[in-house]
């Protein structure tokens, strides 16, 4: 029906057009293996702050505090009072959030 030499052309035509999808394929792969990058390492670093976040916020209040009174005050904080503000806040915060992130879990549940 064809003639031989079309077939062969029309093959090699079609190992062509195969090699270029195939190449490009490869290049769309890398090109968006390089644009999630980015993406990865702040997935990597949401994660790490989702470790620190409850101690973060634990140490927050005394910080704060202590950098009010250094700021404001222009004396240094003596070490004793340092310990008295931690002895003093710390387990208040610790419940609320044990207790806080308990509550919100729990809420979350009886929604379902």
């Amino acid at each position: 029906m064809y003639p031989r030499t079309e077939l062969t052309e029309l093959a090699a035509c079609k190992a062509r057009v195969r090699q270029r999808i195939a190449m490009q394929r490869w290049q769309l792969a890398l090109d968006a293996h390089r644009a999630i990058r980015p993406l990865e390492l702040l997935d990597k670093a949401y994660e790490k702050w989702r470790q620190i976040s409850p101690w973060a916020k634990l140490a927050a209040v005394p910080v704060g505090f202590l950098l009010k009174q250094a700021l404001l005050k222009k004396t240094p904080v003596p070490k004793m009072h340092l310990m008295k503000s931690l002895v003093r806040w710390v387990p208040a915060l610790a419940g609320v959030l044990w207790r806080g992130g308990s509550a919100q879990r729990t809420r979350g549940f009886l929604r379902r």
